[in-house]
């Protein structure tokens, strides 16, 4: 049996994680088998999401790991690779959730670099165009890092809102931007783009009236709470784009590690470390408050 982190809900509506047992070796079905040493995710389901019933889940994540058994490439048994999987102390992946092979040098650096490579995919997929103005949903550890990707991006405005965390809006993602030109103001604008980072539709429902006509919505987080969502009325009327997260690389992540680390080095791109905490997965239940959270399951 293998260890997994799970999201359960409790008697007040809330979640809350535990550790479960999977009776399974591995948790995954892709040929790559690893033995992983840490885990970084978002907690922002623990305030977007509320009144939820349902099973336990285990989310996604940025993970390292060492290699026990590669039935696609010989090569990497053995060595220690970072990626994205779910959270768990055994996991089977495919290939293309291998990012590079880890030089056993800064972990929480190449969690960090992990997370900012699956979004990156996601983003050029929702076209982000020079100018546009962007909203971004949900103040957790993916908002921070989106915010960041968006503003390289090009967009000339970016919002973040989270309803759980109105006090907090300004300095969620490290910064609002309001790029004004000539006197220009923007509050009386629409939005181009929404990028959904909570998991919570009626966030979405309550958003979508303030995207433009032909405008794009994108489903950022791992997963989303089991609510209606009036697709007719958000999307269909106003002839918006519904684009849905994928959490595979793209064909070109080598280009992409390349542009990352690039726009690290210059300073463009952070990682918000204040945001999270590292925790032994046997002390999960004693975490502290934070917007994400490193899972060590080393014994």
């Amino acid at each position: 049996m293998c260890n997994q982190v799970e999201w359960v809900p409790q008697e007040n509506g809330q979640l809350d994680l535990r550790i479960g047992l999977n009776e399974k070796e591995f948790i995954g079905d892709g040929p790559i088998s690893i033995q992983v040493s840490h885990s970084l995710f978002d907690l922002i389901p623990s305030w977007s999401w509320f009144n939820i019933k349902g099973k336990p889940w285990t989310p996604q994540s940025s993970i390292i790991g060492k290699v026990v058994e590669s039935k696609t490439d010989d090569s990497l048994k053995g060595k220690t690779v970072f990626g994205i999987g779910k959270v768990a102390d055994r996991i089977k992946i495919e290939p293309e959730k291998i990012i590079s092979v880890f030089d056993d040098k800064d972990e929480e650096f190449h969690l960090y670099l992990a997370q900012f490579s699956k979004l990156i995919d996601i983003l050029k997929r929702s076209k982000i165009s020079l100018g546009e103005r962007t909203l971004i949903l949900g103040a957790g550890l993916m908002g921070k890092l989106t915010s960041q990707l968006a503003f390289i991006a090009g967009s000339s405005s970016i919002e973040v809102r989270d309803i759980k965390k109105p006090k907090e809006i300004s300095s969620c993602a490290d910064f609002k931007i309001y790029e004004e030109k000539n006197g220009q103001d923007f509050s009386d604008k629409k939005y181009d783009l929404l990028l959904d980072t909570s998991g919570n539709l009626d966030w979405i429902n309550n958003c979508a009236s303030g995207l433009k006509t032909g405008g794009r919505i994108v489903l950022m987080a791992d997963n989303y709470n089991q609510k209606s969502f009036d697709f007719y009325k958000c999307v269909h009327l106003k002839s918006l784009k519904l684009i849905g997260g994928s959490l595979n690389n793209s064909n070109k992540q080598v280009n992409d590690l390349e542009f990352l680390l690039h726009q690290i080095s210059t300073g463009r791109l952070k990682a918000p470390i204040d945001s999270v905490n590292t925790v032994k997965a046997v002390n999960i239940d004693k975490r502290v408050y934070s917007e994400g959270i490193i899972v060590d399951w080393r014994k």
